[in-house]
């Protein structure tokens, strides 16, 4: 038992040991990872902003080249005032935010300055030697970093050829102090864990948000990049020191060296800024990232030990729990074989629903059909009293009468298929006074024989319907209409409408029986009746379907004297803006 325990322990400590190693290292890559992430996303923000910066300074000499007093300053034939010329430099220096903005001629001395007025004033001072005049001069335009030899600054040099004739006669030259570039970390949050250099060819750092970095050299300096420099007196006899920085470019690693001190570590992103011939770089720091993994250690340790113990429970455990799934799995059993038999008797109740639903069906469509046959009927009995009286041309159009009446049968029967599946109506702007026509064509024969008065009062007016499905819904509220006034010695039938913003109220009204006050809510339900033995309940279910497919209302309501009113709003032309651009019949 004691050596079963204390195989146990050593398996656990092992895992334990093996576990902490490989959370340390994915800790490590992690969190690497996500701070050369973070490098990558900061160093495109400050990329974007060198980039936007210097072509927002290199368009400045092109705008001060076309201005009217650097025009009269080439003009030989001008006595030249330069004061005008070096208030609007000054002026521009101060709306662009440069350093300074002067002009040179072809021999490179300083003619024109935005620091005109001030102690340390370019005007008179010749910067032929300096790389930015020259390369103007040859190329036409060139961008520098240099060392100002009278204000020390660093920045960098913008200058554009001035031609004229094709003779150059001067250079506009912009100077950017690097400050401008350096305090722009905090704005483009950049983070405090991260820092930036900007990197020449030959390895001097010519800009940092570290002042200890700027102007050092990461590798030493050849010969020859030395007497360049003081050739061209680009850093104006400023030392550059060496500090040898270690770049790993495959890992995008660094680490710095410096005297009397640990060397520092960082990862970097690097993206180069063309227009200077130097590369940008944004250094994160990674020595924290040793020490951070100790807090995760820590808590990942107690986490283990703790599903050690878990672990332990459940396998201490475990003999009990077969006995329970044992028994489990005999329940299961059970349980499907009772699920399988209520399946089956579920299967058999819907077929059983189903087949009801169908006689309920059928019942509904001969209550829907009613009305056009009996209609056609009518019309038959006519057209043989006619035939035998010979006036062929009556008998011509009652059979027209029936051939519409036995189209509108079947679309009355393949409309009854709304109330189960929901169908786009054809809609369009018709006759309300047409459409009552057409339905009465049918519902005619039925007020006859009931001897019903009817009382039309419609406007002439349009609504949005679909016509066919429109006249089904007014046979079935007249058709309900004829059956309540059977049993009663009044039998009037009035329709009437009011217009309101665009909407009309259609008011179906008889002298019936009226509606029991309690079923005035559950007339529309599906299946809902009050013909008892005769009527599926479906018509005005299927109705009120209809009309709601039209964007419209149906309501009912008792008469203050005798019978009931049935209601439908439906949508008409006037003053109806939502329609103007809607089809129109």
């Amino acid at each position: 038992m004691q050596q079963k325990l204390s195989t146990k322990l050593c398996v656990y400590f092992l895992c334990l040991i093996i576990g902490l190693c490989a959370i340390y290292h994915v800790g490590v890559q992690y969190d690497l990872k996500q701070t050369r992430q973070n490098s990558t996303e900061n160093l495109e923000k400050l990329h974007q902003y060198f980039t936007s910066e210097l072509a927002r300074f290199t368009s400045i000499p092109n705008l001060v080249r076309q201005n009217t007093h650097m025009l009269n300053l080439l003009d030989e034939d001008t006595t030249h005032d330069l004061k005008p010329l070096n208030e609007y430099l000054a002026d521009i220096q101060i709306a662009s935010g440069a350093s300074d903005v002067y002009v040179l001629n072809e021999q490179g001395w300083v003619t024109a300055s935005s620091n005109w007025q001030a102690s340390h004033s370019y005007i008179g001072s010749n910067f032929a030697f300096r790389q930015y005049f020259y390369e103007a001069v040859e190329n036409g335009n060139a961008i520098d970093f240099a060392v100002g030899l009278r204000s020390g600054a660093r920045g960098i040099y913008i200058s554009q050829a001035i031609e004229q004739q094709g003779e150059v006669k001067g250079v506009i030259v912009v100077k950017v102090n690097a400050s401008h570039f350096e305090d722009v970390r905090d704005s483009l949050d950049t983070g405090q864990q991260h820092s930036f250099i900007l990197m020449d060819s030959s390895g001097i750092v010519l800009m940092s948000d570290q002042e200890k970095w700027r102007l050092i050299s990461t590798k030493p300096l050849s010969q020859t990049d030395i007497d360049e420099f003081d050739a061209s007196r680009q850093f104006s006899g400023r030392e550059i020191n060496t500090q040898l920085w270690r770049f790993d470019e495959q890992a995008e690693r660094l680490q710095i060296s410096t005297e009397g001190r640990l060397a520092k570590n960082f990862v970097f992103a690097k993206k180069s800024l063309n227009s200077l011939d130097a590369s940008l770089y944004l250094l994160s720091a990674i020595d924290d990232v040793t020490a951070n993994q100790w807090s995760r250690l820590a808590l990942s340790s107690v986490l283990l030990l703790a599903l050690f113990i878990i672990l332990e429970v459940i396998l201490v455990k475990l003999a009990g729990y077969k006995q329970l799934l044992f028994t489990q799995r005999s329940l299961e059993a059970q349980i499907n074989a009772r699920s399988e038999q209520l399946l089956e008797t579920q299967q058999a109740l819907l077929r059983t629903a189903k087949l009801a639903t169908i006689g309920q069906l059928s019942a509904g469509i001969n209550h829907e059909i009613s009305q056009p046959l009996t209609a056609m009927s009518a019309y038959l009995t006519s057209s043989k009293r006619l035939l035998l009286k010979g006036q062929y041309e009556k008998v011509q159009e009652n059979l027209i009468l029936i051939e519409d009446l036995i189209k509108r049968t079947h679309t009355i029967v393949a409309q009854l298929k709304h109330f189960s599946k929901s169908q786009k109506p054809n809609l369009a702007l018709h006759k309300l006074k047409d459409l009552f026509s057409n339905a009465l064509i049918i519902i005619g024969p039925e007020l006859k024989k009931y001897n019903i008065e009817l009382n039309n009062e419609l406007d002439e007016i349009e609504v949005w319907v679909d016509p066919i499905l429109c006249e089904q819904v007014f046979v079935n509220l007249l058709s309900n209409a004829c059956h309540a006034m059977q049993k009663v010695q009044t039998r009037k039938l009035t329709i009437t409408n009011r217009i309101d913003e665009g909407k009309s109220s259609i008011k179906i009204s008889d002298t019936g029986i009226g509606i029991e006050s309690h079923t005035l809510e559950s007339i529309f339900e599906p299946f809902f009746t009050t013909k008892s033995g005769n009527g599926l309940g479906l018509g005005l279910s299927i109705s009120k379907q209809i009309i709601h497919s039209f964007k419209g209302e149906l309501s009912a309501e008792n008469n203050s004297d005798l019978g009931a009113s049935f209601i439908l709003t439906l949508r008409t032309s006037i003053g109806s803006d939502p329609l103007s651009n809607e089809k129109r019949i």
